[in-house]
């Protein structure tokens, strides 16, 4: 776990992580304290201490303690990656957590009729079909950190996640992508348990596999890693009542 290095989206513009965005111009830090927890020790204080989400009705209501303490951290040190670097430290976590970019970018999607919606949260609730997703500013730059990373990798793991809002946000960032060309590594798409209703309906791995392509204008994807076991009912059952299907 040493050796790992995980490059999260920075596109986030909804609850908690919205709201610090744009009252306190930092960076949205939900995604990347989720991969803190996820590389903490299940059992650590300071991890559940992160997952913390404040109730009730009051202007902390439906921030989350990770949040606060990364935005905290941000202001200190005058920078969102030591934020990052020193709250990983503190998790005395393995390995390394990269924001995507540390400017600035918003999501855009251009949709199936032409018409262009702004931000990740309207756009992973949009009913319509979509057409291509960009990133603002075009010319986004991703860290030099996540570079190499890339470049020296033995495996690059692309998802699981929300194909629109999550993956290609992160392979969009300019020069990510010709980063995965030139790496030796096997790129492997981890793909999605289920459909999501509003961005993937009816896709099949091979249309994930499609859609990342034509947005990066490489074919980057060497294996594809799909689950092929039954799924517990209780689960089928969850899914079955987000109108979710089983990725085949």
């Amino acid at each position: 776990r040493e050796r790992l290095t995980a490059i999260v989206a920075m596109t986030d513009d909804g609850g908690s992580s919205g709201r610090l965005r744009h009252e306190l111009n930092v960076l949205p830090p939900g995604d990347i304290r989720n991969c803190l927890i996820g590389l903490s020790e299940n059992e650590s204080l300071m991890a559940q201490l992160l997952i913390f989400r404040f109730e009730g009705d009051n202007g902390l209501s439906g921030h989350s303690l990770g949040n606060l303490i990364l935005a905290a951290l941000s202001e200190i040190n005058q920078s969102f990656l030591k934020a990052v670097s020193d709250l990983s430290s503190i998790l005395a976590i393995n390995g390394q957590i990269l924001p995507a970019t540390v400017e600035n970018a918003v999501l855009r999607a251009e949709l199936a009729d032409g018409s262009i919606i702004e931000g990740e949260t309207r756009i992973n609730a949009c009913q319509k079909a979509i057409r291509r997703i960009m990133i603002e500013p075009e010319d986004a730059r991703p860290l030099d950190q996540s570079i190499a990373a890339l470049e020296k990798a033995h495996g690059i793991i692309i998802g699981p996640g929300s194909l629109y809002t999550s993956i290609l946000p992160n392979l969009m960032i300019h020069g990510v992508a010709d980063a995965i060309r030139r790496s030796p590594a096997k790129k492997i798409l981890a793909a999605n348990l289920m459909t999501e209703p509003e961005e993937t309906r009816g896709f099949t791995v091979e249309d994930h596999i499609r859609v990342i392509h034509e947005h990066t204008g490489l074919r980057m994807i060497d294996h594809v890693l799909i689950n092929n076991a039954p799924l517990p009912i209780h689960l089928q059952s969850r899914y079955r009542g987000e109108e979710a299907e089983a990725t085949r």
